[in-house]
């Protein structure tokens, strides 16, 4: 990914994929000061019977623990800790 560009996709991603969810995961590098900046946000809208609020917690456990290991990865060249 390029510097001051944002990545958009819009799909249902992991246990997601299987209930009647639209979601848009959006990512963008950004200069900041001596470092680069990294923002990533995934929305989702939901059917009422999806029952989204009881995943939602699992799917922002799972997306940061993915952050994580991409920081790692531009930091170290290695994804996973030491």
């Amino acid at each position: 990914m390029l510097r001051d560009q944002l990545l958009r996709l819009n799909t249902a991603l992991g246990p997601l994929q299987g209930k009647a969810v639209t979601g848009v995961l959006s990512a963008q590098v950004k200069p900041d000061d001596k470092a680069t900046l990294l923002t990533v946000a995934y929305r989702v809208n939901e059917a009422a019977a999806s029952a989204l609020d009881k995943d939602a917690p699992a799917v922002d456990r799972v997306f940061g623990e993915q952050v994580a290991r991409l920081a790692r990865f531009a930091a170290t060249g290695k994804p996973t800790a030491p």
